[in-house]
């Protein structure tokens, strides 16, 4: 079989042709900037809320470990500071773009 034609019953993949069939179409610059922006926000956010759980003279972790249902302040300190830091460092790479 001749290379670059790949038949029906053939195991040879053209890699080109199957890249250009899988391959989505890549978002604009900016829109990756802030995806990307507000992906590393939020993961300090995540590592901020940990650390607020996790020091010793905070009492907020024993607060959390003490209550009935500790998923529920666990969701919602882990969500708002994700969200609070998530936007925060989009918004300055939005302000910060020239």
């Amino acid at each position: 079989m001749e290379r670059g034609k790949s038949g029906a019953g053939s195991l040879y993949v053209d890699v080109e042709e199957f890249a250009m069939q899988r391959s989505p179409q890549r978002l604009p610059r900016a829109v990756r900037l802030i995806f990307m922006s507000w992906a590393m926000g939020a993961g300090i956010g995540a590592l901020v809320a940990a650390a607020a759980l996790g020091m010793e003279g905070s009492m907020l972790g024993q607060l959390v470990a003490k209550s009935d249902e500790p998923w529920i302040p666990t969701l919602l300190l882990f969500g708002g500071m994700m969200t609070t830091f998530a936007g925060l460092s989009a918004g300055t790479a939005i302000m910060l773009t020239r």
